[in-house]
Protein backbone atom coordinates (compact mmCIF):
# COMPACT_ATOMS: atom_id res chain seq x y z
CA UNK A 1 0.00 0.00 0.00
CA UNK A 2 1.39 3.34 -0.93
CA UNK A 3 1.20 5.67 2.17
CA UNK A 4 -0.13 9.30 0.95
CA UNK A 5 2.96 12.06 1.56
CA UNK A 6 2.38 15.90 2.41
CA UNK A 7 0.32 17.78 1.00
CA UNK A 8 -1.52 14.37 -0.74
CA UNK A 9 -2.44 13.35 2.41
CA UNK A 10 -4.57 15.98 3.35
CA UNK A 11 -8.01 14.62 1.47
CA UNK A 12 -6.53 11.15 0.67
CA UNK A 13 -8.90 9.37 2.85
CA UNK A 14 -5.70 7.05 4.56
CA UNK A 15 -5.44 7.00 7.89
CA UNK A 16 -2.03 6.76 7.82
CA UNK A 17 -0.05 9.24 6.13
CA UNK A 18 3.49 10.44 5.94
CA UNK A 19 4.68 13.87 7.34
CA UNK A 20 7.77 16.21 7.32
CA UNK A 21 8.88 16.85 10.47
CA UNK A 22 9.40 20.34 10.35
CA UNK A 23 5.50 20.95 9.38
CA UNK A 24 4.61 19.16 12.73
CA UNK A 25 3.79 21.30 15.37
CA UNK A 26 1.87 20.84 19.31
CA UNK A 27 -1.04 22.88 20.04
CA UNK A 28 0.67 25.02 21.70
CA UNK A 29 2.47 26.10 18.46
CA UNK A 30 5.75 24.62 19.39
CA UNK A 31 7.76 22.65 16.47
CA UNK A 32 10.46 19.84 16.78
CA UNK A 33 13.17 20.67 14.00
CA UNK A 34 16.00 23.01 14.72
CA UNK A 35 14.76 26.36 13.09
CA UNK A 36 12.39 26.39 15.74
CA UNK A 37 11.85 25.45 19.79
CA UNK A 38 10.00 22.97 21.98
CA UNK A 39 10.64 22.30 25.70
CA UNK A 40 10.76 18.73 25.30
CA UNK A 41 13.27 19.18 22.12
CA UNK A 42 15.25 21.42 24.22
CA UNK A 43 15.36 19.16 26.86
CA UNK A 44 16.62 15.85 25.10
CA UNK A 45 19.57 17.84 23.44
CA UNK A 46 20.10 19.18 27.54
CA UNK A 47 20.77 15.56 28.82
CA UNK A 48 22.46 14.44 25.66
CA UNK A 49 25.26 16.97 26.29
CA UNK A 50 25.25 16.83 30.46
CA UNK A 51 23.97 13.03 31.07
CA UNK A 52 24.15 13.39 34.72
CA UNK A 53 21.92 16.92 34.86
CA UNK A 54 18.68 16.02 37.62
CA UNK A 55 15.54 17.00 37.04
CA UNK A 56 15.28 19.81 39.19
CA UNK A 57 18.14 21.97 37.33
CA UNK A 58 16.98 20.75 33.43
CA UNK A 59 15.35 22.94 31.56
CA UNK A 60 12.14 21.32 31.29
CA UNK A 61 11.66 22.48 35.35
CA UNK A 62 12.51 25.99 33.97
CA UNK A 63 10.06 25.87 31.45
CA UNK A 64 7.30 24.69 33.88
CA UNK A 65 8.47 27.36 36.21
CA UNK A 66 8.53 30.37 33.80
CA UNK A 67 5.52 29.33 31.60
CA UNK A 68 1.94 29.20 33.75
CA UNK A 69 -0.21 30.83 31.40
CA UNK A 70 -3.79 31.17 32.49
CA UNK A 71 -5.86 31.60 29.06
CA UNK A 72 -6.07 30.12 25.49
CA UNK A 73 -4.98 34.04 24.42
CA UNK A 74 -1.69 33.41 27.36
CA UNK A 75 -0.51 30.06 25.68
CA UNK A 76 -0.51 31.00 22.14
CA UNK A 77 0.60 35.42 22.90
CA UNK A 78 2.22 35.18 25.79
CA UNK A 79 2.10 38.73 27.25
CA UNK A 80 -0.40 39.59 24.90
CA UNK A 81 0.95 40.64 21.63
CA UNK A 82 -1.93 42.63 21.20
CA UNK A 83 -4.33 39.63 20.98
CA UNK A 84 -7.77 40.21 22.01
CA UNK A 85 -9.32 38.97 25.00
CA UNK A 86 -10.98 36.03 25.07
CA UNK A 87 -12.55 34.20 28.44
CA UNK A 88 -9.75 32.34 30.82
CA UNK A 89 -12.21 29.62 30.32
CA UNK A 90 -11.96 28.24 27.22
CA UNK A 91 -10.48 25.07 26.54
CA UNK A 92 -11.50 24.75 22.82
CA UNK A 93 -10.15 26.44 19.77
CA UNK A 94 -12.05 27.88 17.55
CA UNK A 95 -12.62 24.93 15.25
CA UNK A 96 -13.85 22.90 17.91
CA UNK A 97 -10.78 21.09 19.27
CA UNK A 98 -10.56 20.34 23.37
CA UNK A 99 -7.02 21.54 24.66
CA UNK A 100 -5.89 20.62 28.07
CA UNK A 101 -5.82 23.67 30.23
CA UNK A 102 -5.88 21.81 33.50
CA UNK A 103 -4.17 24.47 35.69
CA UNK A 104 -1.44 22.17 37.65
CA UNK A 105 0.33 19.12 36.47
CA UNK A 106 -0.46 19.40 32.90
CA UNK A 107 2.53 18.02 30.72
CA UNK A 108 2.01 21.57 28.66
CA UNK A 109 2.63 23.85 31.17
CA UNK A 110 3.17 24.77 34.64
CA UNK A 111 2.94 25.24 37.40
CA UNK A 112 3.56 21.39 38.23
CA UNK A 113 4.68 19.27 41.08
CA UNK A 114 8.12 18.49 41.41
CA UNK A 115 7.04 14.91 41.53
CA UNK A 116 5.11 15.42 37.82
CA UNK A 117 8.05 17.45 36.92
CA UNK A 118 10.52 14.40 37.75
CA UNK A 119 8.62 11.83 36.12
CA UNK A 120 8.22 13.93 33.02
CA UNK A 121 11.78 14.08 32.72
CA UNK A 122 12.38 10.52 33.44
CA UNK A 123 9.53 9.50 30.97
CA UNK A 124 11.17 11.54 28.56
CA UNK A 125 14.66 10.18 28.74
CA UNK A 126 13.74 6.74 28.40
CA UNK A 127 11.69 7.20 24.95
CA UNK A 128 14.75 8.92 23.54
CA UNK A 129 16.98 6.11 24.58
CA UNK A 130 14.11 3.52 23.22
CA UNK A 131 14.03 5.34 19.92
CA UNK A 132 17.86 6.27 19.58
CA UNK A 133 18.72 2.59 19.78
CA UNK A 134 15.26 1.19 17.97
CA UNK A 135 14.27 3.57 15.61
CA UNK A 136 10.67 4.69 14.93
CA UNK A 137 9.09 1.49 14.73
CA UNK A 138 4.56 2.67 15.24
CA UNK A 139 3.25 -0.55 13.79
CA UNK A 140 5.21 -2.94 16.40
CA UNK A 141 3.04 -1.00 18.60
CA UNK A 142 -0.46 -0.55 19.91
CA UNK A 143 -1.23 3.06 19.50
CA UNK A 144 2.36 3.29 18.41
CA UNK A 145 1.86 5.73 15.61
CA UNK A 146 2.22 9.86 16.41
CA UNK A 147 -1.52 11.05 16.15
CA UNK A 148 -3.14 14.43 15.18
CA UNK A 149 -4.57 16.08 12.11
CA UNK A 150 -4.27 18.95 9.33
CA UNK A 151 -4.03 22.57 8.78
CA UNK A 152 -4.16 24.22 5.81
CA UNK A 153 -3.57 27.82 4.36
CA UNK A 154 -3.77 27.96 1.01
CA UNK A 155 -0.87 25.28 -0.02
CA UNK A 156 0.99 24.73 2.64
CA UNK A 157 0.13 22.77 5.58
CA UNK A 158 0.62 21.74 9.42
CA UNK A 159 0.56 18.51 11.00
CA UNK A 160 -0.90 19.23 14.82
CA UNK A 161 -0.46 16.89 17.03
CA UNK A 162 -3.17 14.74 19.46
CA UNK A 163 -0.48 12.50 21.10
CA UNK A 164 2.85 11.44 21.14
CA UNK A 165 4.62 14.55 21.87
CA UNK A 166 7.75 12.39 23.37
CA UNK A 167 8.06 10.39 20.59
CA UNK A 168 7.77 13.77 18.15
CA UNK A 169 10.36 15.73 20.00
CA UNK A 170 12.99 12.44 20.11
CA UNK A 171 12.51 12.36 16.05
CA UNK A 172 13.34 15.71 15.30
CA UNK A 173 16.34 15.52 17.86
CA UNK A 174 17.52 12.43 16.05
CA UNK A 175 16.99 14.54 12.38
CA UNK A 176 14.20 12.38 11.28
CA UNK A 177 12.85 14.43 8.08
CA UNK A 178 9.36 12.80 7.48
CA UNK A 179 7.32 10.17 9.61
CA UNK A 180 4.20 8.11 9.47
CA UNK A 181 1.57 9.53 11.58
CA UNK A 182 -2.07 8.64 11.69
CA UNK A 183 -5.29 10.81 11.89
CA UNK A 184 -6.85 11.09 14.72
CA UNK A 185 -10.35 9.29 14.61
CA UNK A 186 -12.13 11.46 16.77
CA UNK A 187 -11.10 15.23 15.07
CA UNK A 188 -11.72 16.87 11.73
CA UNK A 189 -9.18 15.31 9.22
CA UNK A 190 -8.12 18.82 7.81
CA UNK A 191 -8.78 22.69 9.14
CA UNK A 192 -9.03 24.95 6.67
CA UNK A 193 -8.59 28.52 7.03
CA UNK A 194 -11.18 28.90 4.04
CA UNK A 195 -13.66 27.54 5.90
CA UNK A 196 -12.81 30.04 9.07
CA UNK A 197 -16.50 31.47 8.85
CA UNK A 198 -17.88 28.10 9.94
CA UNK A 199 -15.78 27.10 12.88
CA UNK A 200 -17.83 26.07 15.43
CA UNK A 201 -16.84 28.87 18.16
CA UNK A 202 -16.39 31.36 15.39
CA UNK A 203 -20.10 30.33 13.90
CA UNK A 204 -21.61 30.79 17.66
CA UNK A 205 -19.57 34.12 18.29
CA UNK A 206 -16.89 33.11 21.04
CA UNK A 207 -14.33 34.32 19.29
CA UNK A 208 -14.34 36.77 16.23
CA UNK A 209 -13.21 36.40 13.20
CA UNK A 210 -10.14 38.13 13.53
CA UNK A 211 -9.05 35.98 17.17
CA UNK A 212 -9.70 32.94 15.12
CA UNK A 213 -7.69 33.98 12.46
CA UNK A 214 -4.51 34.97 14.64
CA UNK A 215 -4.46 32.01 16.29
CA UNK A 216 -4.45 29.91 12.90
CA UNK A 217 -2.30 31.94 11.50
CA UNK A 218 0.22 31.47 14.49
CA UNK A 219 0.84 28.09 13.28
CA UNK A 220 2.31 28.82 10.14
CA UNK A 221 4.24 31.78 11.48
CA UNK A 222 5.89 30.71 14.87
CA UNK A 223 8.02 28.24 15.67
CA UNK A 224 8.19 28.48 19.57
CA UNK A 225 11.05 30.19 19.42
CA UNK A 226 9.37 33.53 19.61
CA UNK A 227 7.93 32.26 23.24
CA UNK A 228 11.25 30.55 24.12
CA UNK A 229 12.67 33.66 23.91
CA UNK A 230 10.32 35.57 25.83
CA UNK A 231 10.64 33.23 28.20
CA UNK A 232 14.13 33.60 28.43
CA UNK A 233 14.84 29.81 27.89
CA UNK A 234 17.21 30.07 24.74
CA UNK A 235 20.68 29.47 25.31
Amino acid sequence: MTIPKGKEALYSGSSIVEVEVKKCCDWLGFSYTDNGWHYLSATIKEFIANPNIKYNKSLLSNYYRSFQPKSIQDCFFYKGDGFPSVSSKLTRLPWGTTVNMKPKNNQHFGPNSDTFVENEFRRTKRIYNKIASEGYQPEKYRDGYIRGHFFKNDNDYRFMLASGQHRMAVLGVLGYQTIQVKIHPNWKRVIDKEDLLSWPYVHRGTYDKESACKIFNAYFTNTGREKAQKLNLLN
